[in-house]
């Protein structure tokens, strides 16, 4: 119900929301464009080729476009906590984080999600990928995985504005710092890899899900355990978000 309305508003202004998912799509593009200026000068990426760096970006463009699209009012957060609308929400009958991430449904993200979505088939079709049910399954899985860890690690970040101002910068620049997991961490050095991999785990949204899915015989056996990174960084934030919630005492205004 909270989504429907959301939907009735956004659309009251139809050129907006085509000018957005337009806009989507060309930013978006432009990504694929990059690769493909890339592998103009080199034949291969740290042993990856080119379409597999192409499914590897769609992966987790993919993984990040339903962040964008189910809870883009994080970014929010840190304005609605300084201004004490944040109150508010105590109000309301229903669990705070579902109310809350629910209120806004960013429809401009459909263009992000059909970047990704004709990224992905174009190098599956280009790989000649022949997948059967089992491979779909295990797809679907890291792919929800991969979508957890990148919304988990936003969220941990998002919601340390109940104790420090200005967190939407930090939220910005971990955006940025996210972009350089769309390639092999086989590019980056062993204190890259290390970081990448246990203290901010964005090698989990992309690198490691699509190694398993396109190179399963280069890959440790561990990490079919993986999917249990996004429930432990799920539950982290959620303790964070508890934490934040029951310390908020509003603006004193």
């Amino acid at each position: 119900m909270l989504a429907s309305q959301n939907i009735k508003v956004r659309l009251q202004y139809r050129f907006d929301f085509f000018m957005g998912v337009a806009g989507m799509i060309i930013v978006n593009l432009s990504q694929f464009f990059f690769i493909w200026l890339i592998f103009g000068s080199v034949p291969v990426l740290a042993g990856w080729s080119f379409y597999e760096i192409f499914f590897l970006h769609g992966f987790v463009m993919l993984a990040g476009s339903f962040e964008y699209l189910f809870f883009d009012h994080l970014w929010q957060l840190n304005e609605d906590i300084m201004g004490g609308v944040f109150t508010r929400y105590y109000l309301r009958p229903m669990n705070m984080l579902f109310y809350y991430m629910a209120e806004v449904l960013n429809l401009k993200a459909v263009g992000y999600l059909i970047v990704s979505i004709g990224g992905l088939v174009y190098a599956g079709s280009m790989l000649r990928l022949q997948w059967g049910l089992p491979e779909i399954l295990l797809f679907l899985l890291f792919l929800t995985n991969a979508s957890v860890v990148s919304l988990s690690i936003d969220m941990i970040i998002g919601f340390m504005g109940f104790w420090f101002r200005g967190t939407i910068f930090l939220t910005m620049a971990m955006g940025n710092i996210s972009n350089m997991t769309r390639y092999p961490m086989t590019i980056y050095g062993r204190v890259f890899r290390f970081l990448f991999t246990f203290v901010l785990p964005y090698a989990f949204i992309g690198f490691y899900p699509v190694q398993i899915l396109l190179r399963s015989h280069e890959i440790n056996p561990i990490l079919y355990a993986s999917p249990l990174v996004g429930v432990l960084l799920f539950s982290l934030a959620y303790l964070v978000w508890k934490k934040g919630v029951d310390s908020y005492s509003g603006t004193g205004t």
